[in-house]
């Protein structure tokens, strides 16, 4: 074992979170390069097809040479960062991070202290005491210089203890203002359809939401009707807790997919420390393996937590990528004498893919879903056959339970009003992270659905730009020779959604993603979607076709087909689907409710949207909202719905599982509240209606499709 190795900061922090999660020093081995490995990590790893060389770490000095190594490097990272202190703006965000791996390093002493008798001074070795001087007399003596340079704000607004919460937010919201106001309406608010309007101001940079609204909010607020007894047992407290493992997880898979890139990566970092680039992408992974740290989960009472690591993760990898070094190297690609940057290139293309695909397998969100039904439940035992029986039923526990539990969007919007920074719409880092939904072949090509919301960033209502990860993610498809099909169901006739429909359009036709990226917008927020106001008397089963003819594919209705797919989907191909609709699902009716009409737009909806499917063959799919939740997690389910009645399937008590998972939990997590019920009311008659026609179904609709498109296998493991 060389005397000359030195760990990176990143190998350091495994080495200290490996001894601190240990009972005994016959549970570590020590591997030829330094590296403290658990027997835990060990059968992880051969559980995951992941390989490890190590040798045993024989006597205690040989351990003894890996913890002062350990020590050091956490010393020479401190001594780095100490350096950036002095320059950067951010020194709060730097003091953060040094303080979580400093806890590390006291857990690690504490544990080896107790492990063997030679560490019984672990504390008394050169390189822990240099280190803790360093920390004390250098790192936290900054700290106090940067976070007493403000002064305070005469204006500030000081909140008293005692003081109301609709004094509070009468105190917080302007007291006057003019304009449009959506959010001026409780209901509106509790319905939590446009809350992305807290995020947003609108082109004079003012608030959507209005004074009046803090003299009404306090009433949703109102916890004397809940009773002790359902707070002790309410499923829903959690959620942060499951959304918290599901990221620490979800970065283990993300280091585990990257790992090559990242191991070529801290090979050589050292030499190019000075570059802001190598910085700011070594403290993106130094996010990520913090997220991955067992000891940083709420459960283990860590003050910050994964989901807050990861969102650092998230904000570092944008630096990164919208870093001018970055942007060099993909205007002008690094020569082969360049292994170092061709790699880091590499490396972040891996991370956004993996951000998108990785996902997280954690069983216990569907373990809360279970609970919240057999609470309700607990005699009626009967199991529910068809798919959408078997929703109705789980929809109307989880909403009864829901009824009793504090309103997630009423008290998201008090978060939102009483906090004084600047906030913007950035659904990928606000509890809205990406995963795959299951997979499914039509004939030989293999399709991933991930869910995601829009990939955008909106501080203002008609300004939009496009998420720097997804553009990269985009990027490094073009490079495997892949694609990503988007179906957007915003309303670009909207003056909520028009700008972000515009945007993602606007991605999708740019030169750069063109190959790797199909933009289809299909709205489902509309007034004839919905089939309200002027169109709720349209019974007529053949002025209702007409009308719907005339809104079928018309931008000026919110549609958005590219030059490509608008030659396969002419007017007439149209009419055909409109035809087999009728004559599948509907037959001879002449009289259509306004349910009927809504579940014919939605059957529609989903044939178009296989056809495309079928023209434009991706390896990846995502049907998404302004969020994906409400509109993206009904269509998800309904097009596995479909895909699997044409297979012919039979749900398993699993599978029905996993679709509920789907349907329900992302919005769960995001919102603290169940899905839409329009949505879901549409939802329930169109897997209805595919159930009634489920028979011979693949031979009725194959006159719209090609031979092998109906070769199909559904898989909803994750």
């Amino acid at each position: 074992m060389s005397s000359q190795v030195e760990l990176t900061i990143v190998e350091a922090l495994d080495n200290l979170n490996a001894l601190a999660e240990v009972d005994s020093l016959d549970e570590i081995e020590v591997t030829n390069e330094l590296h403290f490995l658990s027997h835990a990590a060990q059968k992880e790893g051969t559980e995951e097809g992941r390989e490890f060389y190590w040798i045993h770490a024989g006597a205690d000095n040989q351990t003894l040479n890996v913890v002062k190594e350990t020590f050091r490097a956490v010393h020479r990272y401190l001594q780095h960062s100490y350096e950036k202190m002095q320059e950067s703006s951010d020194t709060k965000r730097i003091i953060e991070g040094i303080n979580t791996i400093m806890v590390l390093v006291g857990e690690a002493a504490k544990k080896l202290e107790s492990l063997s008798k030679i560490f019984r001074r672990v504390t008394d070795l050169k390189e822990y005491k240099q280190l803790q001087s360093f920390y004390r007399d250098r790192v936290i003596r900054e700290s106090f210089k940067a976070f007493t340079k403000g002064e305070v704000s005469d204006q500030g607004v000081v909140f008293d203890e005692n003081i109301t919460l609709e004094e509070e937010l009468a105190a917080l919201l302007p007291a006057k203002e003019t304009g449009v106001y959506p959010l001026n309406d409780l209901e509106t608010v509790i319905n939590d359809t446009d809350y992305e309007l807290f995020y947003i101001k609108n082109e004079d940079g003012r608030n959507f939401y209005t004074f009046e609204l803090a003299r009404t909010i306090k009433l949703a607020c109102d916890f004397g009707k809940f009773t002790d007894e359902y707070f002790g047992e309410d499923p829903l407290l959690q959620i942060k807790n499951l959304q918290d493992k599901a990221l620490q997880i979800l970065a283990q898979n993300m280091i585990f997919v990257c790992k090559k890139e990242i191991h070529k990566f801290f090979k050589e970092a050292y030499r190019y420390r000075e570059m802001e680039l190598v910085e700011k992408l070594t403290k993106t992974l130094m996010a990520l393996y913090l997220t991955s740290y067992s000891k940083n989960l709420i459960r283990q009472f860590s003050l910050k937590g994964c989901y807050l690591y990861f969102v650092d993760f998230q904000r570092f990898l944008r630096e990164t990528i919208n870093s001018r070094e970055f942007q060099k190297f993909l205007i002008y690609s690094s020569s082969q004498s360049q292994p170092f940057f061709m790699n880091l290139v590499a490396l972040v293309d891996s991370l956004s893919v993996a951000l998108f695909t990785a996902g997280a397998k954690i069983d216990e969100i569907t373990a809360v879903l279970q609970k919240i039904n057999h609470r309700k439940v607990k005699g009626d035992q009967s199991k529910e056959k068809e798919l959408h029986e078997f929703f109705q039923k789980r929809m109307s526990t989880i909403s009864d339970i829901l009824k009793l539990h504090p309103s997630g969007p009423i008290f998201k919007a008090v978060d939102l009003v009483r906090d004084e920074e600047e906030r913007v719409f950035d659904p990928l880092i606000q509890d809205n992270y990406p995963e795959p939904h299951g997979q499914f072949n039509l004939g030989k090509k293999e399709m991933i659905l991930i869910h995601m919301p829009a990939p955008v960033i909106q501080a203002v209502i008609n300004r939009v730009e496009i998420a720097s990860e997804y553009q990269e993610f985009l990027r490094a498809l073009h490079h495997q020779g892949k694609k990503h099909l988007l179906f957007n169901s915003q309303n670009r006739t909207s003056w909520k959604e028009h700008a972000r429909c515009l945007a993602l359009e606007e991605l999708s036709s740019h030169a750069e993603f063109a190959d790797s990226l199909t933009v289809v917008t299909i709205p489902r927020d509309t007034d004839f979607y919905y089939q309200r106001d002027a169109y709720v008397d349209l019974h007529d089963s053949k002025e209702f076709g007409r009308q719907f003819l005339l809104h079928l594919g018309d931008e000026t209705a919110g549609f958005y087909l590219s030059h490509q797919l608008r030659k396969k989907m002419t007017p007439q191909f149209l009419e055909e689907v409109v035809k087999m609709v009728q004559f599948t699902f509907f037959k001879d009716k002449t009289n259509l409710s306004v349910t009927d009409r809504q579940v014919f737009i939605e059957m529609t909806y989903l044939l178009l949207e296989l056809k495309i499917i079928e023209l434009v063959q991706p390896d990846y799919l995502t049907l998404t909202s302004k969020d994906g939740l409400d509109i993206g997690a009904t269509c998800e389910v309904s097009l596995f719905a479909l895909l699997g009645y044409i297979e012919g399937r039979d749900w398993s008590d699993k599978e029905k599982e996993e679709l509920e998972r789907i349907l329900f939990a992302k919005t769960l997590i995001a919102r603290e509240r169940g899905i839409n019920q329009e949505r879901f009311h549409i939802l329930y008659y169109t897997l209805k209606l595919l159930n009634e026609e489920k028979e011979k179904l693949a031979e009725k609709l194959a006159p719209l499709f090609e031979g092998k498109t109906f070769e199909i296998k559904v898989d909803l493991r994750r």
